[in-house]
């Protein structure tokens, strides 16, 4: 009785090298569920890659991460002076990577670092995803704090560089910056704005070098970047001198190969309808000449848990309508496929299992066996993550 993820150990892998060998500098995202493989296994994977950082959420995520891989760890969560633990007392504190996106943390941090703790840190710019981040002026300012500035000449507060978390669609180019004639006319939104922002952060690191505090420690030229795509990313590289790319990645690496990995289905049940029979919490009558079948998965696993739809193009808005007007009525077509037909939900998902309307026209599946279903990889749990043609992918248990 299992929702299982069955995963193609040597297709998956060589994926992932394929991303790493078209994204220099590559850090590999693991937050949340794991993008659906859990922590454990992609940290392991990402270990496999030789990589030097790997990127988490949120502080809880810290620990399992560690566990499973020995570099150091970016945690995206923005450190807060108001709320967020001292940095010395978080999980593998020694090999975390903090990200400051308001000016006061990155000051609290440098009186941290002035108090004997070491930290490393990246700053985020405020990019046209307009979500953290400090503005072009913020950055200046903050770097030009003389207690800022005396951590980082001590090395105490080591700053490891520029953080953008750049938009999906492109941001429009009004918004960012302006390439000259003598520039790339052609480059996309997400160009313009991290060369942009690179120049910004290359100007604000000669300004400390050259302050009065200076000590040779300086902050390091990287810019950490994410949804940039690679002739994006040779662009860049080309049009500024010296840029240090460090690519977080995590939907394209983990999920970019839709056929090295399959969930599966168990089913439990199936059983013979007579017209006008009812079943489930809700006692909902049978559709005419149907039976009920009964698979694995349900709320706990993310069955049926979608994100509201983006709604960008007519015929987007026309399908989300289409769904609405479905749910309304009680139908809701699952995620479940037998014998090449997506069937019906009896009703909604269970937590831990489905009831599901299967035709006559569909041949009768058997208990035990696997059925196909869809889901929603950033919100599944998997019973168990099947790793087939292992060979030496999968990770110690």
């Amino acid at each position: 009785m299992s929702l299982t993820l069955q995963v193609d150990g040597r297709r998956w892998t060589q994926h992932l090298s394929r991303v790493q060998s078209t994204f220099a500098g590559l850090v590999p995202v693991i937050k949340g569920n794991g993008y659906g493989f859990g922590q454990h296994l992609a940290a392991h994977h990402a270990a496999r890659l030789g990589v030097d950082v790997i990127a988490v959420g949120v502080v809880p995520e810290t620990a399992d991460a560690a566990r499973s891989f020995p570099g150091r760890l970016l945690l995206l969560e923005p450190w807060d002076p108001g709320y967020s633990d001292d940095p010395r007392r978080l999980p593998a504190a020694d090999r975390l990577i903090l990200t400051a996106s308001r000016p006061d943390a990155v000051r609290a941090l440098a009186r941290l670092a002035a108090d004997g703790a070491r930290i490393r840190v990246v700053l985020e710019g405020l990019t046209s995803m307009r979500r953290f981040g400090l503005t072009a002026r913020e950055l200046a300012d903050v770097l030009a704090d003389p207690t800022v500035g005396a951590a980082i000449a001590d090395g105490q507060l080591e700053v490891a560089g520029l953080s953008l978390h750049l938009p999906l669609a492109q941001p429009d180019i009004r918004n960012v910056a302006v390439l000259g004639d003598d520039g790339a006319p052609d480059a996309t939104g997400r160009v313009r704005e991290v060369i942009g922002w690179a120049h910004d952060w290359a100007r604000a690191c000669r300004a400390l070098a050259a302050g009065p505090a200076s000590g040779g420690a300086n902050p390091s030229p990287s810019v950490w970047v994410s949804h940039l795509e690679a002739d994006e990313a040779g662009a860049v590289r080309a049009l500024v001198a010296d840029v240090d790319l460090r690519h977080r990645i995590g939907t394209r690496l983990w999920l970019g190969d839709r056929a090295a990995y399959a969930p599966r289905s168990t089913v439990l049940a199936v059983h013979d309808l007579a017209p006008g029979t009812r079943v489930g919490y809700r006692q909902r009558r049978a559709p005419r000449r149907s039976r009920v079948l009964v698979v694995a998965g349900g709320t706990a696993h993310g069955i049926a848990l979608t994100a509201p739809s983006a709604a960008s193009t007519v015929r987007q808005r026309v399908v989300t309508a289409g769904t609405g007007a479905l749910d309304a009525t009680g139908r809701a077509l699952s995620p479940f496929t037998v014998g090449g037909k997506r069937l019906w939900f009896a009703e909604p998902p269970h937590a831990q299992v489905s009831m599901l309307w299967l035709p006559e026209s569909v041949p009768r599946p058997a208990v035990g066996h696997s059925v196909d279903v869809e889901v929603r990889m950033t919100t599944a749990r998997f019973d168990q993550v099947v790793v087939t043609e292992p060979d030496d992918s999968a990770p110690p248990p």
